[in-house]
């Protein structure tokens, strides 16, 4: 809260206030009803989280010097494209990262309650890739620059695929775009848990011209794309040992035409790998640019 009020100061001292664009969640709602949530519902945070998003946002109602919009949406998931940017998968306690680690290490998957009033008896969730919420907030850039201009008051847009996808349907979809199979066992289920959480994203569809537009399985093929990638960057190099090759075995001398590196084959490549001499020629290069080279057998 520190932050965002040094921030609202800021704009205000520097350029008499600015709009903003608000990434605030759709816990502010609450979790205990078993419904979709629409932008005008009564808001229950019953997280420190979600008290300081629900915080947050009425400090901003108050600033008319910085209009914002605000986006409120539930469970973020999948990677970009590219692999290179996503979620870590190593100590979150999110779903998909969840069934990451059962997929590399073997262990069973942790299904937490199987007898929810739901069509599989687990829990459904709102499930939005984080490619389609990156272009929200390009979205609710614009309608917050117009706020400003036009002097419209602040926005507030629920983000959703909507339809809730169940724990148990995304551990098929995570198997059909991994080809791994996960096993799982089902333990009690947790307290506080609601068999449904989900909103309604009409409000964006309609002002922001937003919809989300991927898939369950491609959040599961990115965000398993981008854990391959961040392991495949964090293996440790194994490093080539190039054994040094005494000055004897290849030779410089100079010619009347320059220095020239003589190597015999029956010296070198008994006992060097190509690689090695390649390397070692790279190096003398280096030092003598004119050098010519022979190969004699």
């Amino acid at each position: 809260l520190g932050g965002l009020i040094n921030l609202i100061s800021a704009l205000i001292a520097r350029q008499g206030g600015a709009p903003i664009v608000f990434s605030s969640s759709a816990a502010v709602y609450g979790a205990s009803a078993n419904k979709y949530f629409e932008e005008n519902d009564a808001t229950h945070p019953q997280t420190p989280y979600a008290h300081i998003k629900l915080i947050s946002e009425e400090i901003l109602s108050k600033c008319k010097a910085t209009p914002f919009v605000s986006l409120r949406y539930f469970n973020v998931a999948g990677a970009h494209p590219s692999g290179l940017i996503g979620e870590n998968w190593r100590n979150s306690s999110n779903l998909i990262p969840s069934l990451i680690r059962s997929a590399i290490t073997g262990e069973k998957f942790k299904l937490y309650g199987d007898a929810y009033d739901t069509p599989d008896g687990t829990c459904l969730r709102d499930y939005v890739h984080v490619s389609d919420i990156a272009r929200a907030h390009a979205s609710a850039i614009d309608l917050a620059v117009e706020s400003m201009t036009k002097e419209i008051p602040h926005k507030i847009f629920n983000l959703g695929v909507g339809r809730p996808c169940s724990v148990l349907e995304m551990m098929i979809y995570f198997e059909r775009a991994t080809g791994k199979k996960i096993d799982f066992i089902v333990e009690n289920s947790r307290p506080g848990d609601a068999p449904i959480l989900a909103s309604f994203a009409e409000l964006a569809m309609a002002e922001l011209k937003w919809k989300a537009e991927r898939t369950w399985t491609e959040m599961a093929a990115s965000a398993w794309n981008h854990a391959g990638k961040e392991m495949e960057n964090t293996k440790p190099v194994q490093e080539t040992i190039i054994p040094e090759i005494p000055k004897a075995a290849i030779p410089v001398v100079e010619t009347s035409s320059g220095p020239a590196v003589i190597i015999y084959h029956k010296n070198i490549y008994g006992i060097y790998k190509r690689e090695w001499v390649d390397k070692c020629l790279e190096s003398i290069r280096q030092q003598t640019t004119s050098a010519k080279v022979y190969e004699l057998n």
